[in-house]
């Protein structure tokens, strides 16, 4: 469907974008304040923290945006109204009871849709838990300036989305929407599926309690 294309084409341009985007900003044409006397130092080091702070939050912006996209998109996908087997096209067929061929093309399209429903879930833990980690490595360079992480944050303008607590927990509440009965996507899932699904849930799980 359109829905699940734009939400695939969303993921691309955010791995792309994550791919490109530093964590550490390059500080090599940056003034070396090594030389300088005190009064100079402090007014040069004032000058590197405003360019740092700047790039820094480029780098936020541009990942995040793109984060925010594909996670949106892969959300309409899981919710879609009706669930799961409800696809654009389903009020556009007729059901004929016995009529092999329509039944054996409804359980092919069947099939195709819980293994696009099993990636959608996949991508979207995917995209929740490495742009947490892509955050907390960015969080973790304050110090080159002489910051912390609460003053990048602030300067940030204290956006939850900013954060890799944000991101952690998109990925806690991806289990309970996949088990909801309203959307039913828990059918797609075959046993090993859900095995996969339960243990990388458990090891953002424990990435979130170390940088809790």
């Amino acid at each position: 469907s359109a829905r699940g294309m734009n939400a695939y084409g969303s993921f691309q341009i955010w791995k792309e974008v994550l791919k490109g985007t530093p964590t550490l900003v390059d500080r090599s044409e940056f003034v070396d304040t090594s030389t300088l006397n005190a009064i100079e130092g402090g007014i040069a080091d004032q000058a590197v923290r405003r360019t740092w702070l700047k790039e820094k939050k480029q780098c936020f912006e541009k990942c995040l945006t793109a984060a925010i996209s594909a996670r949106g998109a892969l959300h309409k996908v899981l919710t879609h109204p009706g669930g799961w087997l409800c696809t654009d096209d389903d009020e556009g067929i007729s059901s004929h009871p016995g009529d092999d061929e329509e039944l054996t093309r409804r359980a092919e399209m069947n099939k195709i849709r819980s293994r696009h429903l099993v990636l959608a879930v996949n991508l979207y833990h995917l995209v929740c838990s490495e742009t947490a980690s892509w955050i907390s490595q960015s969080l973790d360079d304050t110090g080159s300036v002489g910051l912390s992480r609460d003053d990048l944050l602030s300067y940030l303008n204290g956006d939850a989305s900013n954060t890799e607590m944000f991101w952690y927990e998109q990925c806690d509440e991806l289990l309970p929407l996949v088990a909801s009965d309203t959307f039913g996507i828990f059918r797609a899932f075959s046993p090993l599926d859900l095995k996969d699904l339960l243990s990388k849930i458990g090891e953002t799980a424990v990435a979130e309690l170390m940088n809790g």
